[in-house]
């Protein structure tokens, strides 16, 4: 009898071709997420040509060992898991049809060569590991541009940020000294932690792909306001497209109970989607649904999915929660489309992906002036615009402010806009006060947005509040755990609360599983400096210009750990270096005075300082905790200028 795992048959229905032999189901020949079971199930399926297969049938091939109730639970399971692959419904079937008290039947036509379709009955399966998974659909990107050198918060990680994660949590857990929120912390049965797996494109365009993010995107958000409910972000789950693991080991690496996953199809003005929730820890089915909306309407779509995965799994809502899962705001569906665009490009980290997005943020307003998810987008963008050296800070701060006040005016209840504001008014304004009112805010409207509580950090950090900043920084980690822009700024929070040793180790075993992330050698430099290991310090600062294609604060930088090497000569020649691309390009003085510092010409260094504060430059935030700056700390003048940011209080 021949084994499956030898044939080479390929059962073809729909769009869809199920290879017994590699264990793959493909859609117009790309790779669908499939377990185990439920491919075996399929087969068996196809196998029996249109014929009702029973459920002791089955259960005899491939749960020959287990129990009743075992068998009943996970062939239900895996069917549910097999329709969703297949964007199939049990309510009005395309292919596999539910024959009641009796078993399956597979409905669709089937085409395969004759010879190579085994007799119902009579195929024996094939062996495939339990933990093997076919990868995810692959759906090539969006038309992608020549891209620009990576600036020091946009360099691109070149792999999945899995491992870097276990290390920064094993590592968060014994430098942060706090209690650490473990997803599995929830009694047996209990979803108190979630990951939103990138809902698969099922649309048959591969240009659709920003759609299938974007509601990926906004399914996010929504669970992320439940405050009883934590829920991995967006940066950390999206590193899973692709990933041929199981969701007991997804679950296990990013320290979740439950995962969410489905697929998207798009049809003219029909969105169809399918979800499902499974409990990670033990691969155990707990809920899926079909949902079919107009285009025009897919926000309450993305609020009765999110109302109905919390009573599933019994979380508490608060009456504000509550609220706002009971209602949702009318889109005008083209500045929504524009919208998820935004959010695409915007999610490349990239300068180029920057100004795309911003285009279509700025499409979604003319669309529809009162969207304002639109006006919030295109304010984060605004925002890091001077990362990306897009900007100066001074224009960078005046549109992005304007965006945030704009999307407030819309909608006070906009957590990310609140954070963004929150940012500004401690980046620019150095206005405290009202910053830390509205990073309270944020949070409370959105307590699993990670974004706000890394910016959070970084705000506590510049107060000198480092106990607050490093609980802060370990909350967004334990969120968004391989996210690299939070851990390499956990090492800087380190780093600024002078925990020189901590810093060192958490950002050099970052740098051992990826290397390629400028800015973690970028902090990493300065605290070997700190460590009096100077030859370290350069060749750290080097290898973050050559990533970032010689980004102006790396190459200020490098300056710096020159002069304090004895080697003058070159740290004056990329002081004039900087200052003679400062006339083509927006170079920092905060950057320029740093080389001045290590040269020890206090009289320069505190003149760019105080150029620095004259442009609004956000580094100047982290004036009071700087260490670099300890050797012109007692200077009047530099007193002068903690004075005016607000940083001595």
């Amino acid at each position: 009898m021949q084994s499956l795992s030898q044939s080479h048959s390929v059962y073809r229905f729909g769009t869809f071709e199920a290879n017994p032999g590699s264990g793959e189901l493909l859609k117009q020949g790309v790779r669908v997420r499939l377990q185990d079971k439920p491919f075996q199930v399929l087969i068996v399926l196809l196998q029996a040509q249109g014929q009702v297969v029973g459920r002791e049938e089955i259960r005899s091939r491939l749960w020959p060992s287990g129990t009743f109730v075992e068998f009943d639970e996970s062939l239900n399971a895996a069917v549910k898991k097999l329709r969703l692959a297949l964007a199939d419904s049990a309510e009005q079937p395309r292919f596999i049809e539910t024959v009641p008290k009796l078993g399956y039947r597979f409905i669709a036509p089937i085409t395969a060569p004759p010879e190579s379709i085994p007799s119902a009955g009579r195929a024996i399966l094939g062996s495939r590991g339990l933990e093997e998974t076919p990868g995810v659909i692959e759906a090539s990107d969006l038309p992608r541009r020549e891209l620009s050198s990576a600036s020091k918060v946009s360099a691109h990680p070149s792999k999945p940020f899995q491992i870097i994660a276990a290390c920064c949590v094993v590592l968060a857990a014994a430098v942060f000294t706090i209690p650490y929120y473990a997803g599995n912390s929830a009694s047996p049965g209990q979803i108190r932690s979630i990951a939103v797996l990138p809902l698969e494109n099922l649309s048959g365009d591969a240009q659709q792909q920003y759609f299938a993010d974007g509601m990926t995107d906004e399914l996010i958000t929504n669970l992320a306001k439940i405050s009883s409910l934590s829920v991995i972000s967006r940066t950390s789950s999206a590193q899973y497209r692709g990933a041929k693991k199981s969701l007991p080991v997804i679950g296990r690496e990013l320290n979740v109970d439950g995962v969410i996953e489905g697929t998207v199809a798009r049809s003219g003005d029909k969105v169809h989607v399918t979800v499902q929730l499974v409990d990670a820890r033990n691969d155990r089915h707990i809920w899926a649904e079909d949902y079919e909306y107009e285009a025009d309407n897919l926000l309450q779509l993305q609020i009765e999915i999110a109302s109905a995965v919390a009573e599933q799994i019994r979380v508490k809502l608060t009456p504000a929660e509550k609220r706002h899962l009971a209602e949702s705001k009318p889109v005008n569906s083209e500045a929504h489309e524009a919208y998820l665009k935004g959010l695409y490009f915007w999610n490349e980290r990239t300068a180029e992906g920057l100004k795309t997005s911003i285009a279509y943020f700025e499409e979604a307003i003319r669309k529809d002036p009162s969207y304002a998810l639109a006006y919030s987008g295109l304010a984060d963008a605004y925002d890091v615009s001077t990362d990306y050296d897009l900007l100066s800070p001074r224009d960078s701060y005046s549109k992005a402010k304007a965006a945030a006040v704009k999307a407030l005016d819309l909608d006070p209840n906009l957590a990310q806009a609140h954070a963004t504001l929150a940012d500004m008014k401690a980046a620019y304004e150095w206005d405290w006060m009202g910053a830390e009112t509205e990073f309270k805010r944020a949070l409370e409207l959105n307590p699993g947005y990670a974004t706000a509580h890394h910016w959070y950090a970084q705000f506590l950090t510049a107060k000198g509040r480092h106990p607050e900043a490093l609980a802060e920084i370990h909350r967004a980690m334990e969120l968004d755990p391989l996210s690299p822009s939070i851990n390499a700024f956990a090492g800087s929070a380190l780093y600024m609360a002078r925990k020189y040793d901590d810093s060192a180790e958490l950002l050099t075993k970052m740098i051992g599983k990826e290397a390629g992330y400028a800015p973690a050698h970028y902090f990493l430099g300065f605290t070997r400096e700190k460590q009096g290991r100077l030859v370290e310090a350069i060749q750290e600062f080097k290898e973050a210009v050559d990533l970032s294609g010689g980004d102006p604060s790396y190459v200020a930088a490098l300056g710096y750990a020159y002069a304090l090497s004895g080697k003058q000569r070159q740290a004056l020649a990329i002081s004039r270096e900087l200052q003679k691309r400062g006339a083509t390009e927006y170079v920092s003085s905060y950057d320029v005075a740093l080389v001045y510092v290590g040269l020890d010409h206090r009289r320069e260094a505190l003149n760019w300082l105080n150029r620095a504060y004259e442009e609004d430059d956000p580094n100047m935030n982290f004036l009071r905790v700087e260490p670099t700056f300890d050797g012109i700390r007692s200077e009047k003048r530099f007193q002068d200028l903690l004075q005016r940011i607000g940083g001595s209080r």
